[in-house]
């Protein structure tokens, strides 16, 4: 073999080792990539998951101010009228109230309404002048004279007898 053909065969077993290791080079940069990439998605998805979390909880934290939000005071009727379809019922808070639910309000009577006595769901139209209840409402009210009660959510008939 003459010098030229071991300086090919040199270069070439050369040439070959480079490839080998550019290979060997490329497929580990694929991979760390890959590992680099699945990180990325894992991470993602934890705080995808964790913002879902935060989500749920500042949820129930809402749900939770909007029941703080409830008042409750006690009141006996003063009147019930109906007028065009439409029947209010007009109470005055008992003493024992705090100071803002000592006075006179209206409310309308509805089907919807939640009244509640002895435990059992009893009609609204069942409610009687002179009837001592208990209200709860989400704490809004208008700026009418007497004032009326926008959202009631709970009305219980204290009375012993109905």
């Amino acid at each position: 073999m003459n010098k030229l053909s071991k300086i090919l065969i040199v270069v070439v077993v050369i040439l070959c080792v480079a490839l080998c290791i550019m290979t060997v080079l490329i497929i580990n940069a694929r991979n760390s990539a890959k590992k680099n990439l699945d990180a990325l998605l894992d991470q993602a998805e934890k705080t995808w998951e964790a913002n879902a979390k935060i989500n749920e909880l500042e949820e129930q934290i809402s749900n939770e101010q909007q029941t703080v939000n409830e008042e409750v005071f006690y009141a006996k009727i003063q009147s019930i009228n109906e007028e065009e379809g439409v029947t209010t019922v007009n109470v005055k808070g008992l003493d024992v109230n705090d100071a803002n639910h000592r006075q006179e309000f209206e409310f309308e009577l509805n089907d919807n309404l939640n009244v509640v006595w002895n435990g059992e769901k009893i009609e609204a139209s069942e409610l009687e002048k002179g009837d001592t209840i208990c209200i709860t409402y989400d704490g809004n009210l208008s700026r009418m004279v007497p004032p009326q009660i926008i959202n009631i959510l709970n009305i219980k008939l204290l009375d012993d007898e109905k």
